[in-house]
């Protein structure tokens, strides 16, 4: 068992390394991501940054920070909820929605190459093994404090 491990944690972090230089704006480590969730999340109606933190397990002021600079640089807008004042919503622009679409062309290639290289079957496994882990980690924690549940 620790040889494997080993293994799955060499690979995961590998994996963290690879996918995170998988950028879309020049805007650093996720940020193009951060766009593609407000265009799927937001549903017409914007992300709150509470949400885009809760989103990205970030501190609320690592949200802002990150809106702050995608604010300056026309990839989003801020506005206020009209239902409560205190409520900020964030939107994409013309151009954070054109850098979401690029970054979901991106993922797209890259999906369709790792499904080409894996075959459908190993793909369909991946994809159910992959929804298995993430239900694992969310109900368990990341797991490294020694509090996961079984």
């Amino acid at each position: 068992m620790q040889s494997l491990n080993a293994s799955l944690t060499d690979k995961l972090m590998r994996l963290r390394v690879l996918a995170r230089r998988q950028y879309v704006t020049n805007h650093g480590k996720g940020f193009g991501m951060l766009l593609y969730a407000i265009d799927r999340r937001g549903s017409g109606e914007g992300m709150t940054m509470t949400e885009l933190a809760r989103t990205f397990s970030v501190s609320l002021a690592a949200a802002t920070q990150m809106v702050k600079l995608l604010k300056r640089q026309g990839f989003l807008a801020v506005r206020k909820d009209p239902e409560d004042a205190r409520v900020s919503r964030v939107f994409l622009t013309a151009d954070g929605a054109a850098a979401s679409a690029r970054a979901q062309e991106i993922t797209n290639g890259f999906l369709d190459g790792l499904e080409e290289h894996l075959g459908s079957e190993d793909s369909a496994a991946f994809d159910r093994i992959l929804g298995r882990i993430l239900a694992y980690v969310e109900r368990a924690g990341d797991g490294l404090d020694g509090e996961a549940t079984r």
